[in-house]
């Protein structure tokens, strides 16, 4: 995963982060169980139906969009974390095109709390 973060006004950053196949890939898993349970399939439990099973039925392209949505989730997560900025949802998304077993280039405006510096108020109270 690659980002880069550009400063704007009002304490909002601009995201741009880039991710592999091999990590959209490793959420592909995760896309097809929550695809299962939104949809049933004949002799499978609600969210155990195999990749290859919810794959044929829904369509590799949306199951790829669904874990290409987790991998940025994910991105996002690890990005503010190793930042150190919390976001403030909703997020401003720009996706320009997905397309099935291709890398991911997407721009984000995210809000985040400014950080709050106190002064020394224990010097300005008496006892």
């Amino acid at each position: 995963m690659e980002y880069k973060i550009k400063e704007k006004p009002k304490s909002e950053k601009e995201l741009t982060i880039s991710l592999t196949v091999a990590e959209i890939e490793k959420e592909l898993a995760r896309a097809a169980q929550e695809l299962s349970t939104e949809i049933k399939f004949d002799g499978f439990r609600s969210g155990k139906a195999p990749i290859e099973i919810v794959q044929e039925r829904v369509g590799a392209n949306l199951l790829w969009e669904r874990a290409s949505q987790f991998a940025l989730q994910q991105a996002i997560l690890n990005i503010s974390q190793k930042e150190g900025f919390e976001i403030i949802p909703p997020i401003k998304t720009d996706i320009v095109r997905i397309e099935n077993s291709q890398p991911l280039t997407c721009s984000f405006v995210v809000v985040f709390w400014p950080k709050i510096i106190l002064p020394n108020y224990q010097e300005k109270v008496k006892k």
